[in-house]
């Protein structure tokens, strides 16, 4: 008999609050030999397209040698030519600049390879994985500088991990390094169960396995090879290219303006998480096959919840930490780029968060939300020169860059 391995399956969906860049192409970044511009339009200059433009066009050698000379004179070729590799400009930028593109993958559609933007899967468990820490994360005090130019340097950090049995302090030079630390302690194997699975008849039964160590060594290799995550493809709205300025909640001094592929707000990606049950650890038997993580609760009544339910609860837990912690740092500084005092940006993030939705910020969107700053409530309450003195907003909406509304939920057999 084959055992049908048991999954769960999650529908993905995230809604773009702000506008956003994620960038992992190999070809992420366009230089200024790269592409023309014509009103407000950039034309990519693809060497395939190109191909048939000089045998159609009868092109000289001069002009093959000059080709994009020739393009930034004659819109009409191209728009001819490069019409299905143009994207959009939110102003017309008076200088040619590296541009960030949005990550994309490519398929066939007839006799075309068609570009579709989507946000990668790796992106997606990377956000699961650090909802798990957030989930045990209680505390955290980083030990930082500032160097001549006020750069900020996170040198290191202690941070505590509280479930319902442990409290335990942690140590750690950076956030990679706290992870790794944390998936070789045995702080979880009370809490986690392994099964040998064992052939009865015509069914498959499990048998609960008391020693788990070798299993735990890599907690989040063992566990975050269960879960399968897709690409997010996007489902509505558009890319644009805009001027992205880095500003100062110090001065009114802008840093050097750069230029982003975004998708903009308001657009929609969809998605799906698939966690199995029930996967064999190679490594140690194949007989041995990981089914649930057991928390148990401080009334010691063991409660099954799923490891995707684990990283949903961190995030949520994050995502107010996340709101409140730049609300104190840059509100002030964008009400008054906004000209309004009525300026609610984070306020309405707060409610959505409190309609229990996950409101993070993904892609380019700084080091507050690659780290566990938030987490830092000593430095955060005491240091005004602990959080980041810069942000990178869009320069049409004065709106910071990076914000999504994340939902997963479980899709129920029917």
């Amino acid at each position: 008999m084959i055992h049908k391995i048991a999954s769960t399956i999650y529908k993905v969906s995230l809604e773009t609050i702000t506008d956003i860049c994620i960038s992992a192409n190999y070809d992420n970044v366009l230089e200024s030999k790269d592409y023309v511009i014509h009103d407000n339009y950039l034309y990519i200059l693809n060497f395939q397209l190109l191909d048939e433009l000089i045998i159609a066009e009868k092109l000289t050698t001069t002009e093959i040698e000059n080709i994009g000379e020739l393009l930034e004179k004659r819109k009409d070729l191209a728009e001819r030519y490069l019409k299905d590799n143009k994207l959009k400009l939110a102003n017309k930028y008076g200088n040619k600049l590296s541009v960030n593109r949005f990550w994309r993958y490519k398929i066939i559609e007839g006799n075309k390879v068609v570009e579709k933007y989507a946000i990668p899967a790796s992106t997606i468990k990377g956000v699961l994985k650090s909802g798990f820490l957030y989930y045990f994360l209680n505390n955290v005090e980083y030990t930082y500088t500032r160097d001549k130019k006020g750069h900020l340097n996170l040198k290191e950090l202690d941070a505590n991990i509280t479930t319902s049995l442990y409290s335990n302090n942690y140590h750690a030079k950076n956030y990679n390094e706290f992870y790794k630390n944390l998936n070789n302690t045995n702080i979880f194997k009370n809490q986690f169960s392994i099964y040998e699975a064992k052939q009865k008849n015509d069914n498959i039964e499990f048998e609960k396995k008391a020693d788990i160590s070798e299993v735990l060594n890599s907690s989040d290799k063992v566990f975050f090879k269960n879960i399968i995550c897709s690409d997010l493809i996007l489902k509505n709205g558009d890319p644009i290219i805009k001027k992205v300025d880095r500003i100062s909640r110090k001065n009114n001094k802008y840093g050097p303006s750069q230029y982003y592929e975004l998708i903009q707000t308001g657009s929609n990606f969809i998605g799906n998480i698939k966690f199995l049950n029930h996967m064999p650890h190679d490594s140690i038997s194949k007989k041995l096959w990981l089914t649930l993580i057991s928390i148990f609760y401080n009334d010691f009544k063991q409660s099954e919840i799923g490891l995707v339910d684990i990283c949903i609860e961190g995030l949520r837990k994050y995502s107010k930490l996340l709101i409140e912690t730049e609300m104190k740092y840059f509100s002030e500084k964008l009400i008054k780029l906004n000209q309004k005092s009525n300026f609610n940006f984070y306020s309405k993030l707060l409610d959505m968060h409190k309609k229990g939705d996950i409101i993070i910020k993904i892609g380019k969107s700084g080091i507050m939300a690659k780290s566990f700053m938030v987490f830092d409530s000593k430095n955060i309450k005491l240091k005004d020169n602990f959080a980041p003195y810069t942000i990178n907003i869009d320069d049409c909406n004065k709106a910071p860059i990076g914000w999504v509304r994340l939902k997963i939920e479980e899709l129920k057999d029917k």
